[in-house]
């Protein structure tokens, strides 16, 4: 690696980590994506609740509480979406496969007029 090349490397990992930082910690630009069959619908990570969603197999649980969001109840058998715990940052996702409910963490400037 030539001198410039490192200089040019050195130069661009302050602009990664301001990046990382600012896409994934302001929780004041994240959202929760709840999908099931109902459709989707999106919720604040500003606010602390417990939303319940119609699953395939029954109801389940969601919890929302400082900016992250975890299943707390499932009817399914496995509960891997139970035991994936909480997901805070943006792409992070769970999957309720037996219940056909997916939660992903997404990111924008600020909710719609549609959501809850």
């Amino acid at each position: 690696m030539k001198k410039y090349d490192k200089i040019l490397l050195l130069s661009l990992i302050p602009f990664f980590i301001f990046s990382i930082f600012y896409f994934n910690i302001n929780s004041d630009k994240k959202y929760l994506t709840i999908i099931n069959r109902e459709g989707e619908k999106n919720y604040s990570l500003l606010e602390n609740k417990i939303v319940n969603v119609k699953g395939d197999l029954g109801d389940l649980k969601v919890e929302i509480n400082n900016g992250k969001a975890r299943v707390i109840e499932s009817n399914c058998k496995e509960k891997l979406c139970i035991k994936r715990g909480w997901i805070s940052i943006i792409g992070e996702y769970s999957a309720c496969l037996p219940n056909d409910v997916f939660i992903i963490i997404n990111g924008r400037s600020e909710i719609d007029g549609i959501s809850e």
